[in-house]
């Protein structure tokens, strides 16, 4: 009789400890991978020089990021980036590096979108930075995305 109240016992512990971990912000954080960023320059758009290199597309802007270590070890301290304005959430895909005005913070916030899904309000996005263990707070919607990035120069 003991042995299957203790039995019983580790078995009712045990599914709560995969309920409890399930639900856990970490297991959440950790379900998302990092994905590529998608391709918006092709291999023709790049013409490579001796003394220079030009990329035949327009609206692409040069930006210096912040070093706020959350998306170590990508973006660091003097990293440059060009980044372009997306027209549309068909060009945001999961994996892109996005600048996008957060509720939370003054400042653009530089993320990867790790989520992209549809509710009642339309499509959404969920963002991380790669050295971040958590998601960010809410859902980010188009809107709030300024800019994308599309190259990183090192």
């Amino acid at each position: 009789m003991f042995k299957k109240a203790l039995a019983l016992g580790v078995f009712v512990i045990t599914i709560l400890a995969l309920i409890v971990g399930y639900y856990s912000p970490m297991s959440k954080a950790n379900q998302y991978s990092n994905n590529s960023p998608s391709d918006v320059i092709s291999e023709g758009q790049i013409l490579v020089y001796e003394n220079k290199v030009i990329l035949n597309k327009e609206g692409i802007y040069w930006v210096r990021y912040a070093d706020t270590d959350s998306m170590k070890p990508v973006l660091d301290e003097n990293a440059n980036g060009l980044e372009i304005v997306p027209k549309s959430e068909d060009e945001i895909k999961v994996g892109d590096i996005v600048s996008y005005q957060a509720v939370w913070q003054d400042k653009l916030v530089v993320h990867r979108v790790v989520d992209k899904g549809k509710d009642a309000f339309g499509t959404y996005f969920i963002l991380k930075g790669d050295n971040n263990d958590e998601v960010d707070p809410g859902k980010v919607r188009f809107s709030q995305i300024k800019f994308k990035t599309i190259a990183i120069i090192y």
